[in-house]
């Protein structure tokens, strides 16, 4: 019989979502129709659109469909700690920061890399359960509601 503390290591290989895709292309999308309610000048709405577009593209590289090269595709949660590996194939030791959101679609990790550089130090793991095979996603929600 195993330890109350000790936790088994858990290992999640992160792919590419859809439903994240899908609820990034529906709010993004209600964004810029919110634009045309806007009484501001053309130009002026013209700019905040190709800023929410420009952002769509980010996010959607980042967390929906992984091919940012900064994009988390490897979450390891050992008992010396947590590491993150990015698209680059690089492992980062991770630190998990207050906050986040664990419900069974989704989970949000906010998470610090204390190696990485200035700007890149803070990320957010934005995991949607079509990312993951489903027993490791419960173990995860598992592991983060029950430290």
């Amino acid at each position: 019989m195993s330890s109350p503390g000790y936790a088994p290591p858990l290992v999640l290989e992160i792919g590419p979502s859809r439903r994240l895709a899908l609820a990034l292309a529906g709010l993004y999308g209600l964004a810029i129709a919110a634009l045309t309610a806007l009484t501001l000048l053309p130009l002026v709405r013209v700019a905040i659109a190709v800023g929410l577009i420009l952002s769509l593209r980010r996010e959607w590289r980042l967390h929906a469909g992984r091919s940012h090269p900064q994009a988390i595709t490897a979450l390891a949660w050992t008992v010396d700690g947590l590491r993150v590996r990015t698209r680059t194939g690089r492992w980062w030791t991770a630190v998990q920061e207050p906050g986040g959101l664990v419900t069974p679609a989704l989970v949000v990790l906010p998470l610090r890399l204390p190696e990485a550089r200035r700007g890149y130090r803070h990320r957010g793991l934005v995991l949607a359960a079509d990312a993951t095979p489903a027993p490791a996603h419960r173990r995860l929600r598992l592991r983060l509601l029950n430290p």
